[in-house]
C-alpha cells in the first residue's frame, strides 16, 4: 500500500508526519554545523598563506623623537607634523634563517647586522644570532611619494636594512618583519604589511642679524643645528665656518653656545662653556669643536637637547668691495650611528654695503665738472654742524657716536673725474622682527666747488629706497649735482668801467689844479696890499 502511494505521489497522514520529522532533523543538524563554523575565527585554524608582501613608507622629519608611529602593519598611523615623504631611498632585503628550535628573532629591537651592506648574520636584542641570506628581490627603492613595495615573497622572517644616502643624514635602524604578518586582532594575516621606518634629517641654518652694514660694523651670525638623536655617541662633532673676504683679518668671537629644545634657543636653554667647546681659526676658517673628552660634558648636554645655537661675530673690513655682496655658509660634520662621516651645510648668509655716487655737472650744459670735493653726514643736524662721517687708519667708517671718531679724519670719498664715490655704508636697518626694513638717508655737503663755480650752500639729501637699492643695482644710488658759474661783479677790469675811472681821476686832477691856482692868486693879492 505504501509502495502504491509513493508511485502515485500520494502519502498517508502517517507517512507525511514521518517525512516532516526527518526534514526537521536534517535542518537542525545543518544549523548546528553553521553555528559551530561561526564560532571558529577566520583563518585561525587555517595554514598561513605561502607568500606575503611589504610596503615601506619612508618619511624624513626634523625630530624622530616625535615619530610615535605604531608598528602593527596597518596604515592606521598618524604622520608627525613636519614629516616629508622621501623618494630615492634603497632598502636591502634579507631572509632570516630560522633554526630547528623554531625560535624567531626577538620581536623587540635592536637587530644588529654584522654589515650594513652585505650582512651574513644578525644579533637580536637577546643576543641570539641568526644567519641571513639575500632575498628575492634583493632591494627596493622608494618612489612616488616615499613608497617601496615588494612583490609577493615566500613566507618567512625578513631583515630590512636602509642603505646610506646623501638625502638623509643617518639611515634608519635595521628592522625585522614576518611575512605574512599577523593582523592586529590576531585572527588573520595582513597582505601587504605596512612599515614606517623612523628617520630624521639634521638641518643647519645660518642667519645674519643685520645684512646691510657699514665698513667697521660688527656682523653678528647665528648658526642653528638640529642635533642628531644619537650625537652623544660621537666624539667628532664640529661646526666649520669659512669666512668671506669681507671679514678678512677680523677676530672671530664666539658670543654664545646654547643647547635647547627649540630652534630659537629659548626652551630649556643650557649654555656650553669652554672646554665644552673650543674655537680654532686658521686663516679665514673658524672651527667650533664639541668636546666629549674626560672632564667635558659638551656632548652630554647636547644629548638632552634638540638644537644647538652658536652666535659668532666679526668686524666688516674695508676689503668688502663696492657693489659686492658677501656670503658664507656653516657646515656641521659628525659621525653617524654607523660610524660613517656626515656633513650638512647651511644655505648662505649674505650681507652687503651701500654706495653713493655724486656726479658733478654744469647746470646749463650738463657737462661733467671735475674738481669738486664733498663730505657726507648721517643727518641734517650733523651736516649743519659739520660733523661728517669719518674714516680711521684701518678704513673703518665712523659716525659721531662711534669709538675713535674724535681722532679720525673727515671722509671725502673717492674722486675720479667728476664723480665722487662713498662706498661701504649701510643702506637700511632691519627691525627686531628680522624682516622690516627702514631705508636710510645721507646728506652730502660740497666743501670745494670747481674753479669759477659757486659753492653749494645747502646739503644734498640722498635717500636709499626699496626701488633704488637692490642686488640688481649693486645697492648703489647715483646722484647728479648741478653747479652754476660764479657771478662776475663790476670791479673786475671791464673796459667801460675803466673809461669812467680814468675820467674821474682827470676831473679830480683838474679840481686840484683849480684849488691850487686859486690859493696862489689870493696869496699874491694879499701880498700887494
Amino acid at each position: 500500500m505504501k509502495q502504491a502511494s509513493e508511485e502515485n505521489g500520494m502519502y498517508t497522514t502517517e507517512e507525511r508526519t514521518e517525512t516532516m520529522k526527518t526534514r526537521k532533523k536534517i535542518v537542525g543538524l545543518l544549523l548546528a554545523v553553521f553555528m559551530l563554523l561561526a564560532l571558529v575565527p577566520t583563518g585561525a585554524g587555517a595554514a598561513p598563506p605561502d607568500t606575503g608582501s611589504l610596503v615601506i613608507h619612508k618619511y624624513v622629519m626634523p625630530d624622530k623623537s616625535t615619530a610615535n608611529i605604531p608598528g602593527d602593519g596597518t596604515t592606521n598611523v598618524t604622520i608627525p607634523s613636519g614629516a616629508q615623504a622621501l623618494d630615492g631611498i634603497t632598502f636591502n632585503l634579507y631572509k632570516v634563517t630560522i633554526g630547528s628550535d623554531g625560535i624567531y628573532p626577538s620581536s623587540v629591537g635592536p637587530w644588529t647586522p654584522d654589515s650594513m651592506t652585505a650582512p651574513t648574520q644578525i644579533t637580536d636584542s637577546t643576543g641570539k644570532v641568526f644567519a641571513v641570506t639575500a632575498a628575492t628581490p634583493a632591494s627596493v627603492t622608494t618612489a612616488g611619494g616615499g613608497l617601496a613595495t615588494t612583490p609577493q615573497m615566500p613566507k618567512g622572517v625578513y631583515l630590512v636594512i636602509e642603505q646610506a644616502s646623501p638625502l638623509v643624514t643617518s639611515a634608519a635602524d635595521p628592522f625585522v618583519v614576518a611575512l605574512p604578518m599577523t593582523n592586529p586582532a590576531g585572527d588573520g594575516f595582513l597582505d601587504p604589511a605596512h612599515v614606517f621606518p623612523k628617520n630624521e634629517k639634521v638641518t643647519v641654518t645660518k642667519k645674519i642679524t643685520q645684512d646691510a652694514l657699514t665698513i667697521g660694523d660688527i656682523a653678528h651670525f647665528t648658526i642653528t643645528v638640529g642635533i642628531p638623536s644619537d650625537i652623544a655617541k660621537d666624539t667628532n662633532v664640529k661646526i666649520t665656518d669659512i669666512l668671506p673676504t669681507a671679514l678678512a683679518g677680523s677676530t672671530v668671537t664666539v658670543d654664545s653656545v646654547i643647547a635647547s629644545m627649540d630652534a630659537a634657543g629659548t626652551v630649556s636653554p643650557t649654555p656650553l662653556t669652554s672646554p665644552e667647546y673650543t674655537l680654532a681659526t686658521v686663516g679665514q676658517t673658524a672651527t667650533i669643536s664639541l668636546n666629549n673628552a674626560s672632564g667635558s660634558t659638551g656632548l652630554t648636554k647636547l644629548s638632552a637637547a634638540r638644537y644647538l645655537t652658536v652666535q659668532l661675530s666679526a668686524k666688516v673690513t674695508s676689503t668688502l668691495a663696492t657693489g659686492v655682496t658677501a656670503s658664507n655658509t656653516a657646515t656641521l660634520s659628525f659621525n653617524d650611528k654607523n660610524g660613517d662621516p656626515k656633513t650638512v651645510t647651511s644655505d648662505p648668509a649674505t650681507f652687503h654695503t651701500g654706495t653713493i655716487v655724486i656726479n658733478k655737472v654744469d647746470a646749463r650744459t650738463n657737462a661733467a665738472l671735475p674738481g669738486a670735493q664733498f663730505k657726507i653726514a648721517s643727518s641734517p643736524a650733523n651736516a649743519a654742524a659739520k660733523q661728517f662721517l669719518r674714516i680711521d687708519a684701518s678704513g673703518n667708517i665712523l659716525d659721531t657716536t662711534d669709538t675713535g671718531y674724535s681722532t679720525a679724519t673727515d671722509w671725502m670719498g673717492t674722486t675720479a673725474g667728476a664723480a665722487t664715490t662713498f662706498a661701504g655704508i649701510a643702506d637700511y636697518t632691519v627691525g627686531a622682527d628680522g624682516v622690516t626694513k627702514t631705508y636710510l638717508k645721507y646728506y652730502v655737503v660740497e666743501t670745494q666747488a670747481p674753479a669759477s663755480y659757486n659753492l653749494l650752500t645747502d646739503p644734498i639729501e640722498v635717500a636709499f629706497t626699496a626701488a633704488n637699492s637692490t642686488a640688481a643695482t649693486d645697492y648703489t644710488v647715483t646722484q647728479p649735482v648741478v653747479n652754476n658759474k660764479g657771478f662776475i661783479l663790476p670791479l673786475t677790469g671791464d673796459a667801460g668801467i675803466l673809461v669812467f675811472t680814468v675820467a674821474g681821476v682827470a676831473l679830480i686832477g683838474v679840481a686840484i689844479l683849480v684849488v691850487v691856482s686859486s690859493r696862489k692868486r689870493k696869496g699874491a693879492e694879499n701880498a700887494a696890499k
